[in-house]
């Protein structure tokens, strides 16, 4: 019984010991002497270098803080490299003890992300991983707000700005006798708030066979969005193959969007994508618009870049029976619509589109009838867009010379009812009227 106490006493002052020298480092090392060798096991846990200004700081609380400037972290196969103006990350010790990654905030100044190289990996490098270590994921690590000020991507020369972004309850965890990690966040991007669930389901088993099964889910006020699919790295080149679904209620909230007018009703989309990551494919493309009444747009189609907006074959239809809400942007001298009807086939890629077998129609509030078909290319989409080989038809009829004047011009007297048409032909620059 002696031997016990000796034994249990000894573990008791070896155990002490080691917590008082830790307690000991832990406070008395300085902060040039600390953050390196964090910074230094960070590096290798991560395959990262990772270098930073001098001056970086690490409070010592129960929920200690590192502060750090002018921050630059880049993988060491120089896929990608991260820069950011300010971090300051706090983690939670208690947390820690009871076997749990709990960080109270990671906030970041303006940040800067250089995509250097594609990510997509051959086969040659998956073969050199080893498995999978989901082990960390027990600790169950839990991120309750990151927040940046700016976030800046660069990729081929483009640069492409993101606003002020919150995350909160950033959460990491595997399912509970499933080999399946999940994360989960919330979101709050320029005042719009998300959800967002993640998982990689039978990760072990899709990792042997090479290919790597995911899903992916997005809800909020203005998007309700799902990609479901598995990358394919048994071939030379990772290969994607997902199904796309998305619903957008508030078309209004969609970046990009005309913010002159408000436009009614829901956007309901899906699609397959398909190929390598620098030539995904979009197949199977369909979007439906259904606004008030029986007013509808169906778009179906594929793009066979849709990372270079090529290979464009797209088939519109719509009717619109209430579209008042387009006033504010039509001219004064056509004044309102009563109803209006396309239907087009576009084909080309994003320096050029074709139009043909175009066909719109539309009645104005004053009565005005009109039509015009055949077809147009349009250009520059991406700056100012603008119409050539312009080989069209306009016909149209009116109770009043006024009702037309959009067409005609605006002072022209009134001479009672009046019907038109002309063929309108143009190369380049201002169109031609033949045949009036």
């Amino acid at each position: 019984m002696t031997t016990v106490k000796r034994i249990f006493v000894g573990a008791l002052l070896t155990l002490a010991a080691v917590l008082l020298g830790a307690t000991g480092a832990w406070l008395l090392v300085d902060d040039a002497t600390l953050v390196p060798l964090l910074v230094k096991r960070l590096e290798s846990a991560s395959d990262t270098r990772i270098s930073y200004q001098d001056g970086a700081t690490i409070s010592r609380t129960w929920t200690p803080e590192l502060s750090v400037d002018n921050l630059v972290v880049a993988d060491t196969g120089d896929f990608y490299r991260l820069e950011t103006s300010t971090l300051q990350l706090k983690v939670s010790l208690p947390g820690l003890l009871t076997g749990r990654v709990d960080v109270p905030h990671l906030l970041l100044g303006d940040t800067r992300v250089y995509v250097l190289k594609s990510p997509t990996e051959d086969a040659r490098a998956v073969d050199k991983r080893g498995s999978l270590d989901l082990s960390a994921l027990r600790l169950r690590p839990v991120l309750h707000k990151l927040q940046m000020a700016e976030l800046s991507v660069f990729h081929e020369g483009d640069e492409h700005k993101l606003p002020a972004t919150r995350i909160s309850e950033l959460s990491l965890r595997q399912e509970p006798g499933k080999d399946i990690p999940r994360l989960s966040a919330q979101l709050d991007v320029d005042g719009e708030k998300f959800s967002i669930d993640a998982t990689l389901p039978d990760v072990h088993q899709s990792l042997k066979r090479k290919q790597l099964r995911f899903s992916v889910a997005v809800q909020g006020g203005q998007i309700d969005a799902s990609a479901v699919g598995q990358v394919d790295f048994s071939q030379p080149t990772a290969v994607v193959e997902a199904e796309l679904k998305g619903r957008f209620p508030e078309l209004n909230k969609i970046p990009g969007v005309n913010k002159q007018i408000n436009i009614p009703g829901e956007l309901t989309a899906s699609a397959r994508l398909s190929g390598p990551f620098a030539q995904l494919a979009v197949e199977d493309l369909s979007a439906n618009w259904a606004g008030p009444g029986p007013s509808s747009v169906k778009l179906n189609g594929k793009i066979a870049d849709v990372t270079k907006l090529d290979g464009i074959e797209l088939a519109v239809a719509g009717r619109l029976a209430e579209p008042g809400w387009l006033t504010p942007v039509l001219p004064d001298t056509l004044g309102a619509l009563d109803s209006a009807e396309v239907a087009v086939q576009i084909s080309g890629d994003q320096s050029r589109f074709k139009l043909t077998e175009f066909d719109f129609k539309a009645t104005s509030a004053q009565k005005l009838d009109l039509s015009l078909t055949g077809r147009l290319d349009l250009t520059q989409l991406l700056q100012a867009p603008e119409a050539e080989n312009l080989d069209l038809k306009l016909a149209f009829t009116a109770p009043t010379t006024r009702a037309a004047r959009i067409l005609i011009f605006d002072e022209i007297p009134e001479f009672g009812a009046i019907t038109g048409s002309a063929d309108i032909h143009s190369t380049q620059g201002d169109p031609k009227l033949e045949n009036i």
